[in-house]
């Protein structure tokens, strides 16, 4: 077994995700990466996020983030509102559509999740994880 080979599979992984399943909504012109910002938005309510928040929890790059946006509010999933403190800054608000896509990109995710664990037992599945926090966090940590 080579040395890169957890970073191998990770790769693979996340590159599956991305491009080898893009339609977590089906009927959707949503992205995986899409997707995975308007469920943290969901999570996060009504509580006023800008992009650098964003940044800063997933650690998906400024860039990114800017484009990920910029392609939600240009669909409609979200508005920018100026933040009057700072016009550097733009408040995120989810709109209706988002909204109501919400259980639909639940739905997607938990498909991918159960596609993805299939044939793993339920203690591999806490292992995995445990280490994939402890990972992250190590990561983190540099």
């Amino acid at each position: 077994m080579g040395e890169n080979t957890i970073i191998e599979q990770l790769k693979l992984l996340n590159h599956l995700m991305e491009y080898g399943r893009k339609d977590v909504v089906k009927g959707e012109q949503l992205t995986q990466s899409q997707c995975y910002i308007l469920r943290y938005l969901f999570m996060k309510g009504e509580k006023e996020l800008c992009a650098t928040d964003i940044h800063m929890v997933l650690g998906i790059s400024k860039a990114s983030i800017s484009t990920l946006l910029k392609g939600l509010k240009q669909e409609g999933y979200l508005t920018m509102i100026s933040d009057p403190e700072d016009d550097r800054k733009k408040q995120i608000r989810l709109t209706k559509k988002a909204y109501e896509m919400e259980e639909r990109i639940d739905y997607g995710f938990a498909q991918m999740q159960e596609m993805m664990l299939k044939g793993i037992s339920q203690n591999d599945r806490m292992v995995l994880e445990r280490c994939l926090k402890q990972m992250s966090k190590n990561l983190k940590e540099e």
